[in-house]
């Protein structure tokens, strides 16, 4: 069965390399269901005849993401290595909840904190993306770095933790009056975290053409100063580099310094374009100002070819996230280990009353933690005493003294590296969920090796050589314009001076031809198609056969107009 699984594989992608299917399904809702039995066979079915309901049922029903005519949304780009790290996960099929239930799932997918290098993946990868020292944990003792699911998984700790430092001193109900900043651009998942989180106010700052779409320093300044004068409590923006529907660039640098004056907690969303920073010229063009962000987040699944899910998070201070996320071990006494580098073990080390020392393994219990119904989600580790705002530092052991607003001087006043005795951060305190499944880091790590920086580097070069070749295309051609400039790979484009409804029937066209898959946006008010060029297969015969399609669809509908049958 695994070799007929291989050749079917095998198979499957000769298929998308000869044409032979097409990119985008044309199945109709519940196809499936009228397909199959109603109920699960009683007797087993062999293998083979598994693969040919695949084969028949399955496949007709997709649109194949790895498909080189997939230029839609943003590729979710996979490749030998990544498929080889997979299958080897999926035999292994282990946990990395706690270090010593995984030990090299834990060092290959995090990045040991407190100041010790261990060149693993994550480390890997700062370093090719030049990231700068504050981010990364070889060179920070008080950064840390984590590989989540997705950039929605990674912005949602993020907001955790910029909730749990804001929160630090303060009385639970002020929960209530924090806000978080984005724009109209800025992804949907940053309004769900919201939502998942409890925070009631989201200011959506207004972006234009003239300003690139990009977040301004100056709307946020005034929207801050707003807040503040109604009594709310500024926590969180949101900047973007390469935005989901046109990447607009957020200024990073000019923000750093609004965050830094209200002490608000800057993450930035590198989702798709984080991949291009490998590139020198890139990263001085659009990645500056990154040492003041308090974390950053980039997917690997999508621009370096590491397939789903894989998406790496840098923060500036670790201490947060595992504050905002960390269970009591009273709750979970079956996870206190005595194995060496248990991250468990560190937590121990508060048992005794504030300003003594443990000395001794055991369990804290749940009032060391400040973990009452009453305390606010996400700061049960503040352990505030509503009366004094006073309590204890549950990785010291020593006073909290944190400042009320969750200030540089909070951040620096809380420890970040707890013992001393160089142990990981477990998974369990940094993750929405309790563990995953899945070895990301695996994927990782292969991928980085087997491609190697040059590898990789010539590859996002050649997705912008495809983006400088259909653009010169768009330009030649005077039926179409380009909305916005090309970047990290993507071509944002329309018929020149056309309604909505036109551009839409154009995509529609387009997308039902089988030939190509594209998507599109709003900007302005205006319906926008983009292609967004990075499939692993993608050539340029591939963009070019795709923008014949545009082109002849729009002529097709153009006659149709012309000839009295408006669309």
């Amino acid at each position: 069965m695994g070799r007929a699984a291989a050749d079917f594989a095998a198979d499957y992608y000769e298929a998308l390399l000869a044409g032979h299917l097409p990119v985008m399904s044309q199945a109709q809702p519940g196809f499936l269901r009228r397909a199959l039995p109603a109920a699960a066979p009683e007797q087993a079915e062999s293998g083979e005849a598994v693969l040919q309901d695949v084969k028949a049922l399955i496949l007709p029903g997709l649109t194949h993401w790895q498909h080189p005519r997939f230029f839609a949304y943003f590729p979710c780009c996979a490749s030998v290595p990544s498929i080889l790290g997979g299958v080897l996960a999926a035999a292994m099929n282990v946990l990395g909840f706690q270090w010593a239930a995984s030990p090299a799932c834990t060092e290959l997918e995090q990045v040991i904190v407190r100041g010790v290098s261990s060149l693993i993946s994550l480390d890997w990868l700062a370093q090719l993306l030049g990231l700068p020292p504050s981010l990364c944990p070889a060179a920070s003792p008080a950064a840390g770095a984590v590989l989540y699911g997705t950039a929605s998984e990674a912005l949602l700790a993020a907001l955790l933790a910029a909730k749990a430092r804001t929160l630090a001193g303060r009385q639970p109900e002020d929960a209530l009056r924090l806000v978080v900043y984005a724009t109209d651009q800025t992804h949907s998942c940053c309004r769900k975290a919201c939502m998942v989180s409890g925070i009631l106010h989201l200011r959506q700052l207004p972006t234009c053409a003239e300003q690139g779409y990009a977040m301004q320093p100056q709307a946020l300044e005034a929207a801050v100063q707003a807040d503040l004068a109604a009594g709310l409590l500024p926590c969180f923006v949101c900047a973007t580099i390469g935005t989901t529907g046109c990447c607009a660039v957020d200024p990073v640098a000019e923000l750093v310094p609004v965050a830094q004056r209200h002490s608000i907690w800057l993450h930035v969303d590198a989702a798709w374009a984080g991949a291009f920073a490998i590139l020198p010229e890139q990263r001085q063009a659009h990645f500056q100002g990154l040492e003041g962000a308090d974390s950053y987040d980039v997917n690997p699944h999508k621009a370096l070819l590491c397939g789903w899910e894989c998406s790496a998070a840098y923060f500036q201070d670790i201490q947060w996230v595992r504050r905002a996320l960390t269970v009591p071990p009273a709750d979970s006494p079956y996870l206190v280990n005595d194995a060496c580098g248990s991250g468990r073990m560190s937590l121990q080390l508060v048992e005794a009353a504030p300003g003594e020392v443990a000395d001794g393994p055991a369990a804290p219990t749940a009032g060391t933690f400040g973990a009452s119904s009453g305390e606010c989600a996400g700061s049960c580790f503040a352990s505030i005493a509503a009366d004094t705002g006073s309590g204890t530092d549950c990785f010291s052991g020593e006073p909290a003294s944190t400042p009320p607003k969750g200030s540089p001087a909070a951040a620096a006043s809380c420890p970040a590296s707890g013992p001393t005795n160089q142990q990981p951060v477990e998974r369990q305190d940094v993750d929405i969920v309790f563990g995953h499944g899945g070895f990301r880091g695996l994927r990782l790590w292969m991928v980085l090796r087997m491609y190697g920086g040059d590898g990789l580097r010539c590859l996002m070069q050649h997705r912008l050589r495809m983006q400088r070749f259909l653009a010169d295309m768009l330009a030649a051609d005077e039926r179409f314009e380009v909305v916005v400039p090309p970047r990290f790979g993507l071509v944002c484009f329309c018929l020149r001076g056309s309604r909505n409804q036109d551009n839409a029937a154009l995509l529609e066209a387009v997308n039902s031809s089988g030939t190509a898959f594209l998507s599109h946006t709003l900007l302005s008010g205006r319906y926008v198609i983009r292609c967004a060029l990075g499939g692993t297969l993608t050539q340029g015969c591939h963009v070019e056969a795709a923008w014949r399609t545009v082109q002849r669809c729009a002529g097709a509908l153009r006659a149709a107009q012309v000839g009295g049958h408006r669309v």
